[in-house]
């Protein structure tokens, strides 16, 4: 009896300390709601005060359309592929800073409120993935831009193809496209993506590029994939990566400006040849590889591109730049005034063989060209003789860049037997500066060049270079040759 008593006893002990302990976790959940509602007032509080602070700065009381041309002119200090959520880095500080038009969106309501009025701070769309994107904020942040024109950057890195509700909506302001670029990670979504673009007529395109990680995709190599064939009139600039031109066709009549890079042997010489005399208005090439699975022998009839001003070749960093100048040998270009070459660990000596060997079957190939520039190139005496051969008016150098420890100059003026080269080069420019073991070996170059009668270039520094320049080593070059401060220029590459 008595046991059955302090049972009971023990039981309602029990339920007392579990009823006391759900009290007090119904407690201590309350008060974790309160203070999260004290911690989510105080952020509120925080907010308002910076706002009225930020507000009371003077800058912050200039009118909307003063704000509104300082936002357009800031806009312009970030990179091109910068977005909204995306942060990019400082050079100065090396830290994380948010885009422009973000960061100034973030300052007070009244500053977002004009931000949000400029049409050109959100004409830039990068558009990350093809799955779990809200179309609703995605469709907000295209109405931003209003009826300015829209530079689109479309990257899918994954295996999955984009929902038809996100290529619609991307489709739906294809008329106020002005650049678009398309990175895919397979060849087969590509397709997928440019089948939307078959029929499609963008009338404002000026810029279109297209790549994939991957050149190899089953469909597309059997077929190729026209687009745009509504007509993009104002197409004028094509980038092909990883992604050879023949499979990838848009209206090639008005395009003046082609990178071409296929990471890949993707086309036989024929196919080259025949996918670059479709440009018939073409003044700018840029040659990232060797493109084409073979060259043939010297003598073969090359692609002609009767509108070319400026060719470059620029071998990507990490593929291997053996071939890489063999296109050039291959093209005829009457007008092609400037070659740049750049990094470049060597030049392909069938390149020069393949010119030598042409001039005895046809005319000159490129016969006009007089401009040089140079970043990143390991020059050996037989490619300065060899480039005197090939471009025998060449009359301007520009080297943009070079490695500390190379002789910039050396190889092209002077041959390795010590005799000066009959290379006529009468000006050279340098937008790097020059070490003294550069200005001293240079010094000693043009004072053998005057002393035998040979011609003796002008020396051009930009702005920037000179300034980083000892006032010795400059007096040291102005001994002997003519010495001339240029105004900072854009280089094409």
């Amino acid at each position: 009896m008595s046991e059955d008593l302090d049972s009971d006893g023990s039981q309602e002990l029990l339920n007392s300390v579990g009823q006391a302990i759900s009290r007090l976790q119904e407690k201590q959940s309350q008060l974790k709601r309160e203070l999260e509602q004290v911690e989510l007032s105080l952020a509120h509080k925080r907010i308002q005060f910076s706002q009225l602070k930020n507000e009371n700065v003077r800058v912050a009381r200039l009118p909307p359309e003063i704000l509104s041309m300082i936002f357009e002119a800031g806009n312009h200090l970030d990179p091109p592929y910068a977005d909204g959520r995306q942060k990019i880095w400082c050079l100065s500080t090396r830290m994380p800073v948010l885009p422009f038009r973000s960061a100034v969106s973030s300052v007070s309501t009244h500053w977002r409120a004009v931000a949000l009025r400029v049409e050109s701070l959100w004409r830039a769309v990068r558009i990350r993935g093809t799955v779990n994107i809200d179309l609703a904020i995605l469709d907000a942040i295209l109405a931003r831009s209003g009826a300015a024109g829209l530079s689109l950057t479309f990257v899918g890195s994954d295996g999955t193809p984009p929902t038809r509700s996100l290529m619609n909506l991307i489709c739906t302001h294809i008329q106020r496209w002005e650049s678009f670029a398309l990175q895919m990670g397979t060849m087969d979504i590509l397709h997928d993506v440019l089948g939307w673009l078959r029929h499609a007529y963008a009338p404002r395109l000026r810029d279109f590029s297209v790549s994939s990680r991957c050149a190899i995709g089953a469909r597309l190599l059997v077929q190729p994939m026209p687009i745009f064939q509504g007509g993009a009139p104002s197409l004028r600039a094509l980038v092909y990566n990883c992604v050879s031109p023949r499979y990838v066709v848009p209206p090639y009549h008005a395009i003046t400006s082609l990178d071409l890079g296929t990471q890949r042997k993707l086309m036989t010489f024929d196919e080259f040849r025949s996918t670059l005399n479709h440009f018939a208005c073409l003044e700018e090439l840029i040659i990232r590889d060797n493109c084409a699975l073979a060259w043939p022998a010297a003598h073969t009839y090359p692609a002609t591109l009767p509108c070319l001003r400026s060719i470059c070749i620029a071998p990507d960093d990490f593929l291997s730049p053996h071939g890489t100048t063999l296109p050039l040998a291959f093209i005829r270009a009457p007008l092609l005034d400037t070659v740049a070459f750049s990094n470049l660990l060597e030049f392909d000596r069938g390149f020069f063989d393949a010119m030598r060997h042409g001039l005895a079957y046809t005319p000159c190939r490129l016969p006009a060209v007089r401009t040089m520039s140079v970043s990143y190139c390991q020059w050996e005496d037989d490619n300065a003789e060899g480039i005197m051969e090939v471009f025998p008016r060449l009359s301007h150098i520009i080297l943009n860049e070079f490695n500390p420890r190379d002789s910039p100059c050396h190889p092209l003026l002077r041959s390795s037997e010590g005799v000066p080269l009959g290379l006529d080069v009468q000006k050279i420019t340098f937008k790097t500066a020059l070490l003294p073991t550069h200005v001293r070996k240079l010094h000693e170059l043009l004072e053998d060049r005057s002393r035998k009668g040979v011609l003796v270039p002008i020396i051009c520094f930009t702005g920037q270079a000179m300034s980083r320049m000892s006032s010795d080593s400059l007096d040291l070059l102005k001994s002997v040759v003519t010495v001339i401060e240029e105004d900072e220029f854009i280089s094409l590459f």
